[in-house]
């Protein structure tokens, strides 16, 4: 178990010796969480994926548009701060 220290030690020394962190998980327990190490993550989320339109996911903040096109099986969301961009995926044939 990491203590709260640990959690704010990793979050804000990792990346200045060159260590990037990758976490993985449902967006609603990342969302519903409210344990130190998720709500830490919460407050520091430079960039990522999500597999879901803008609309239905609460991670990155920003206007909602309401004509989006559902997210298909070869795409995702990446987002670097406030901008989100959609990527497909590319697939052998």
């Amino acid at each position: 178990m990491l203590t709260d220290k640990d959690v704010n030690t990793l979050f804000t020394k990792s990346s200045v010796v060159n260590i990037h962190l990758i976490f993985h998980g449902y967006q609603s327990s990342i969302v519903s969480k409210f344990t130190p190490f998720f709500k830490r993550l919460r407050q520091n989320v430079p960039m990522g994926t999500f597999g879901t339109t803008f609309n239905e996911q609460k991670v990155v903040p920003g206007r909602t548009q309401y004509n989006e096109p559902l997210v298909e099986l070869n795409e995702t969301q990446f987002f670097v701060g406030r901008s989100v961009h959609r990527l497909r995926i590319a697939q052998d044939k």
